[in-house]
Protein backbone atom coordinates (compact mmCIF):
# COMPACT_ATOMS: atom_id res chain seq x y z
CA UNK A 1 0.00 0.00 0.00
CA UNK A 2 0.88 3.27 -1.06
CA UNK A 3 1.87 5.99 2.21
CA UNK A 4 -1.28 8.83 2.57
CA UNK A 5 0.89 11.28 1.04
CA UNK A 6 1.66 10.03 -1.92
CA UNK A 7 -1.82 8.98 -2.75
CA UNK A 8 -3.52 11.66 -4.99
CA UNK A 9 -6.95 13.60 -4.25
CA UNK A 10 -8.71 14.45 -7.67
CA UNK A 11 -12.10 15.56 -9.22
CA UNK A 12 -13.61 12.07 -10.14
CA UNK A 13 -14.53 11.86 -13.93
CA UNK A 14 -15.91 8.97 -16.12
CA UNK A 15 -12.98 7.27 -15.81
CA UNK A 16 -13.84 6.89 -12.27
CA UNK A 17 -16.52 5.51 -12.42
CA UNK A 18 -15.88 1.48 -12.52
CA UNK A 19 -13.31 2.01 -9.69
CA UNK A 20 -16.03 4.28 -7.63
CA UNK A 21 -18.58 1.63 -7.91
CA UNK A 22 -16.52 -0.89 -7.00
CA UNK A 23 -14.95 1.04 -3.88
CA UNK A 24 -19.11 1.71 -3.03
CA UNK A 25 -20.04 -1.96 -3.34
CA UNK A 26 -17.27 -3.13 -0.54
CA UNK A 27 -17.90 0.16 1.48
CA UNK A 28 -21.76 -0.76 1.57
CA UNK A 29 -20.76 -4.97 1.69
CA UNK A 30 -19.62 -4.23 5.33
CA UNK A 31 -22.65 -3.03 6.84
CA UNK A 32 -21.06 -0.80 8.99
CA UNK A 33 -20.38 3.05 8.03
CA UNK A 34 -23.03 3.86 5.13
CA UNK A 35 -27.01 4.04 5.62
CA UNK A 36 -27.26 1.89 2.27
CA UNK A 37 -28.18 -1.53 2.49
CA UNK A 38 -27.39 -2.36 -1.23
CA UNK A 39 -25.02 -0.75 -3.48
CA UNK A 40 -26.26 0.94 -6.35
CA UNK A 41 -25.82 -0.44 -10.12
CA UNK A 42 -23.07 0.73 -12.03
CA UNK A 43 -25.54 2.75 -14.44
CA UNK A 44 -26.37 5.01 -11.14
CA UNK A 45 -23.76 5.70 -10.09
CA UNK A 46 -22.17 7.04 -12.86
CA UNK A 47 -25.75 8.92 -12.92
CA UNK A 48 -25.58 10.23 -9.62
CA UNK A 49 -21.45 11.53 -10.72
CA UNK A 50 -23.37 13.08 -13.51
CA UNK A 51 -25.66 15.01 -11.64
CA UNK A 52 -23.34 15.93 -9.27
CA UNK A 53 -21.55 17.31 -12.11
CA UNK A 54 -24.55 18.65 -13.85
CA UNK A 55 -24.67 20.78 -10.38
CA UNK A 56 -21.16 21.96 -9.68
CA UNK A 57 -21.31 20.07 -6.77
CA UNK A 58 -17.93 18.45 -5.68
CA UNK A 59 -16.88 14.47 -5.95
CA UNK A 60 -13.43 13.78 -5.38
CA UNK A 61 -11.50 10.21 -5.40
CA UNK A 62 -8.86 9.26 -3.49
CA UNK A 63 -6.30 7.52 -6.16
CA UNK A 64 -3.47 5.06 -5.25
CA UNK A 65 -1.81 4.81 -8.60
CA UNK A 66 -5.07 4.25 -10.64
CA UNK A 67 -7.22 2.05 -8.62
CA UNK A 68 -9.75 4.31 -6.33
CA UNK A 69 -9.13 3.89 -2.96
CA UNK A 70 -11.65 6.16 -1.39
CA UNK A 71 -14.11 8.78 -2.23
CA UNK A 72 -15.98 12.25 -0.72
CA UNK A 73 -19.05 14.58 -2.47
CA UNK A 74 -21.14 16.80 -1.72
CA UNK A 75 -24.62 16.24 -3.19
CA UNK A 76 -27.56 19.30 -2.93
CA UNK A 77 -30.22 19.07 -0.21
CA UNK A 78 -33.28 18.47 -1.43
CA UNK A 79 -35.28 21.61 -0.09
CA UNK A 80 -32.10 23.83 0.10
CA UNK A 81 -29.42 25.40 -2.70
CA UNK A 82 -27.39 26.63 0.23
CA UNK A 83 -27.09 23.01 2.08
CA UNK A 84 -24.62 20.35 0.72
CA UNK A 85 -25.13 16.76 1.98
CA UNK A 86 -21.49 15.17 2.66
CA UNK A 87 -21.10 11.23 1.54
CA UNK A 88 -17.65 9.80 1.93
CA UNK A 89 -15.90 6.37 2.11
CA UNK A 90 -12.24 4.58 2.17
CA UNK A 91 -11.54 1.37 1.47
CA UNK A 92 -10.51 -0.57 4.67
CA UNK A 93 -6.67 -0.86 4.49
CA UNK A 94 -7.16 3.03 3.89
CA UNK A 95 -9.08 3.93 6.83
CA UNK A 96 -7.02 5.44 10.00
CA UNK A 97 -3.91 6.59 8.09
CA UNK A 98 -5.29 10.52 7.77
CA UNK A 99 -6.80 9.69 4.22
CA UNK A 100 -10.01 10.88 5.05
CA UNK A 101 -9.04 13.75 6.18
CA UNK A 102 -7.34 14.85 3.20
CA UNK A 103 -10.36 13.72 1.50
CA UNK A 104 -12.53 16.03 3.48
CA UNK A 105 -10.22 18.86 3.63
CA UNK A 106 -10.16 18.73 -0.18
CA UNK A 107 -13.87 18.72 -0.92
CA UNK A 108 -14.20 21.58 1.82
CA UNK A 109 -11.91 23.82 0.03
CA UNK A 110 -13.97 22.86 -3.51
CA UNK A 111 -17.55 23.19 -1.66
CA UNK A 112 -19.72 26.14 -3.19
CA UNK A 113 -22.18 25.38 -0.76
CA UNK A 114 -23.08 27.71 2.71
CA UNK A 115 -23.27 24.72 5.30
CA UNK A 116 -22.44 20.89 5.06
CA UNK A 117 -24.80 18.42 6.23
CA UNK A 118 -24.00 14.82 7.01
CA UNK A 119 -25.39 11.43 9.52
CA UNK A 120 -22.83 9.14 10.56
CA UNK A 121 -23.66 6.01 13.10
CA UNK A 122 -23.45 6.67 16.84
CA UNK A 123 -20.78 3.80 17.00
CA UNK A 124 -18.47 5.34 14.36
CA UNK A 125 -16.38 7.34 16.83
CA UNK A 126 -13.39 7.76 14.79
CA UNK A 127 -15.28 9.11 11.74
CA UNK A 128 -17.35 11.32 14.47
CA UNK A 129 -13.78 12.53 16.04
CA UNK A 130 -12.70 13.25 12.38
CA UNK A 131 -15.93 15.20 11.67
CA UNK A 132 -15.15 17.42 14.56
CA UNK A 133 -11.64 18.00 14.10
CA UNK A 134 -13.07 19.35 10.83
CA UNK A 135 -15.48 22.02 12.17
CA UNK A 136 -18.63 19.91 12.35
CA UNK A 137 -21.13 19.93 15.31
CA UNK A 138 -23.64 17.90 16.25
CA UNK A 139 -27.49 18.79 15.80
CA UNK A 140 -29.31 15.68 17.40
CA UNK A 141 -30.04 11.61 16.46
CA UNK A 142 -32.18 10.00 14.52
CA UNK A 143 -32.96 6.15 13.80
CA UNK A 144 -31.42 4.75 10.51
CA UNK A 145 -31.82 1.03 10.11
CA UNK A 146 -32.43 0.51 13.74
CA UNK A 147 -29.10 2.30 14.90
CA UNK A 148 -28.50 5.71 16.00
CA UNK A 149 -27.67 8.37 13.36
CA UNK A 150 -25.60 11.22 14.08
CA UNK A 151 -26.50 14.39 12.79
CA UNK A 152 -23.84 16.91 12.53
CA UNK A 153 -23.19 20.28 9.95
CA UNK A 154 -20.85 22.27 9.55
CA UNK A 155 -21.24 26.08 8.13
CA UNK A 156 -18.79 27.99 6.21
CA UNK A 157 -16.66 30.23 7.94
CA UNK A 158 -17.12 34.06 6.90
CA UNK A 159 -14.62 37.00 7.15
CA UNK A 160 -15.00 39.08 10.13
CA UNK A 161 -15.90 42.58 8.63
CA UNK A 162 -14.58 45.63 9.87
Amino acid sequence: MTAVNEIQVVPATEAHINGLHRALRTVVAEGRYLALTQAPSLVATAAFNAMLARHGCPQLVALDGKRVVGWADLRPHASDTAIGVLGMGLLPDYRGKGLGRKLLDELIVRSRFERIELGVFADNTVAISLYEKAGFVRGGVETSNGRDLVLMSRVRARPMST
